[in-house]
């Protein structure tokens, strides 16, 4: 995949720029939960959407939108029109990176078993 590409590509200069050392797979992590993290503010643009008052962006609205590339999406004011792009880079993730997957491995060797400590 190009992102996986873009990772080695950017620690490759960074390294040769004089930077430390960094691992691919370290890196790969990092730039997984941030996709998670993206995923968190994601979940609410639907809602931020409909409260724009397009006529598009109702349930009724969207079914008649077949796809992304539909130039009634691309009329929208420009914020409407991120958050659209938004939404469809996450659920690409969501899919094809298969985030529910790697959350859930990543919790178990990172957070399962371990007591989190209450800030004082």
């Amino acid at each position: 995949h190009s992102d996986e590409l873009w990772i080695q590509s950017f620690i490759s200069s960074f390294v040769d720029a004089g930077g430390p050392r960094l691992r691919f797979e370290t890196f790969w992590e990092h730039y997984m939960l941030a996709w998670l993290l993206q995923g968190l503010a994601a979940v609410d643009l639907p809602r931020q959407l409909w409260l724009t008052q397009s006529p598009y962006m109702t349930p009724d609205g969207w079914q008649k939108i077949p796809s992304y590339k539909d130039p009634r999406v691309f009329r929208l004011p420009t914020y409407n029109n991120g958050m659209v792009a938004i939404l469809r880079n996450f659920v690409y993730y969501w899919k094809c990176r298969d985030l529910p997957s790697f959350w859930q491995r990543w919790k178990a060797a990172n957070m399962d078993g371990h007591k989190l400590r209450p800030r004082s």
